[in-house]
């Protein structure tokens, strides 16, 4: 399979998507982890985002090696970042406040505010809990698909997402994806500099 798809570098999917009038893009990326080229892939996408968007599995979520992907995240994304924890209706109920009480150590970090104290409102507004199968449906007008929707989590994942990108968050967002890109650009100028400069003395 790797080989059939080896001069494929991306697939575009287009649909008529409320999200996709206001210009979003959404990019599906490698994982971070999975292998180095992966990773590069992912990791340059990070530096453009405006907005990015972690999966987690509930089922098996904050592994060490989530942890410090997250990490690394936090650290280049910032306030841009949301997170997604998909499964959650495949949690015993009796085990969701153990698992969401773990995920919201896991993270505490990276919500905090300006006193170092953990931001509450803060990761309400990142930090889901989803269905995401139950609103599969949901294109269909029914009243039941709806309720599925509504309870699927993702219509407060999808309204946090829209204040985001249609207030000054974006704006922010968009100065500090050049921030990023810029940072990026003249620490790898340096050191093609540092590294020209060794070749020729």
């Amino acid at each position: 399979l790797q080989e059939r798809f080896k001069k494929v570098d991306y697939i575009q999917i287009e649909t008529p998507h409320p999200f996709l009038k206001q210009g979003v893009t959404f990019v599906d990326t490698p994982g971070l982890g999975e292998h180095w080229m992966r990773s590069q892939v992912t990791l340059r996408y990070l530096r453009q985002a405006q907005v990015v968007i972690f999966v987690l599995d509930a089922i098996q979520a904050m592994s060490l090696a989530e942890r410090n992907v997250i990490k690394l995240i936090i650290e280049k994304c910032g306030l841009r970042c949301f997170f997604v924890v998909n499964r959650i209706n495949q949690i015993d109920p009796e085990d969701i406040p153990e698992v969401k009480e773990w995920v919201q150590s896991a993270l505490r970090d990276g919500f905090t505010n300006s006193q170092g104290d953990f931001d509450e409102e803060l990761y309400q507004n990142r930090v889901f809990w989803v269905d995401a199968k139950s609103a599969l449906p949901s294109h269909q007008n029914s009243t039941e698909n709806t309720k599925f929707f509504e309870k699927s989590g993702v219509r407060a994942l999808e309204t946090s997402l829209i204040t985001f990108l249609d207030a000054e968050h974006r704006q922010i967002a968009v100065l500090q994806s050049i921030a990023n890109n810029t940072v990026f650009l003249s620490a790898f100028a340096r050191q093609r500099i540092s590294a020209l400069k060794h070749i020729l003395s």
